[in-house]
């Protein structure tokens, strides 16, 4: 009886911490307006189960994903010159929360009822899919490099969906390894599995740029007269211009981020 009652504390007080910690940063979150309200209460929640679930092992990488992700795209909204370049700049909705954080949060919650340790590597090359993601599109358009079409590569504005250019793949990389070495600081090193995750990221950020490229929805702006990915542009209606119009690029980065997934389960039967 004496031991179910102290691991009945132990449990409370675990939770309790875990609120306090998730719910402090999401409030400095909305506080330096990093999210929007609904944001920061869905990145409560997200935070919350990979708090508890995963303990610190989980926390690392996600804190370190989330905090460098925020401050990059802070100092772009800070220096962006001009109204097209920001729009992509701004606070991270509840829907941008869900397709960068959502699927570690759910694995989080089937790793508390499960204990399969690979849910851990599932969630790190998921992770390092957005981070690259996140690092390579806020970096790359921050340069005077030129940006190119994934597909074509023909020259593009910077910012469209499914560009590329040479910072913004070298800083995906760095992302995809900075996840990689955050995973592995609290359990032993595993160099298969490192490289793995790295792969993971790179590859789902290609696919994230060719998804953006062939089959994310974008518009035209009758104002400004450039093709742009939302519905609403220079404070007038954007124009559907091509693409699958339930394809944003809020769906094309939730797919990116399963996909980080299924790369690590191919390349772990492959070597």
């Amino acid at each position: 009886m004496e031991y179910k009652l102290e691991g009945d504390c132990n449990t409370v007080s675990k939770l309790i911490i875990t609120i306090a910690l998730a719910l402090s940063i999401s409030l400095i979150s909305f506080r330096l307006k990093f999210l929007t309200l609904g944001g920061a209460v869905i990145q409560f929640l997200i935070a919350v189960s990979i708090f508890y679930s995963g303990g610190i092992q989980w926390s690392i990488p996600i804190l370190i994903f989330f905090f460098s992700a925020s401050l990059i795209t802070k100092k772009n909204r800070n220096t962006a010159s001009d109204k097209n370049s920001k729009q992509k700049i701004f606070m991270r909705d509840h829907y941008q929360v869900i397709a960068n954080g959502g699927v570690g949060g759910i694995l989080a919650l089937i790793y508390s009822l499960t204990n399969y340790e690979f849910l851990y590597y599932y969630f790190l090359a998921s992770l390092s899919v957005v981070c690259s993601d996140t690092w390579s599109t806020e970096i790359g358009t921050d340069t005077n490099w030129n940006t190119y079409n994934i597909l074509n590569f023909r020259r593009v504005e910077k910012g469209f969906s499914g560009g590329i250019s040479l910072p913004g793949s070298l800083a995906g990389l760095l992302g995809s390894v900075i996840i990689s070495v955050s995973g592995f600081l609290l359990i032993e090193f595993n160099l298969k599995f490192f490289v793995i995750i790295i792969m993971s990221g790179i590859l789902g950020n290609v696919l994230d740029s060719i998804f953006g490229a062939a089959v994310q929805v974008k518009y035209n702006c009758p104002e400004c007269r450039k093709i742009v990915e939302v519905k609403n542009h220079c404070d007038v209606q954007t124009v559907y211009n091509n693409g699958i119009r339930f394809i944003d690029n809020n769906a094309v980065n939730l797919i990116a981020s399963i996909s980080g997934i299924l790369f690590f389960i191919l390349f772990q039967k492959l070597f």
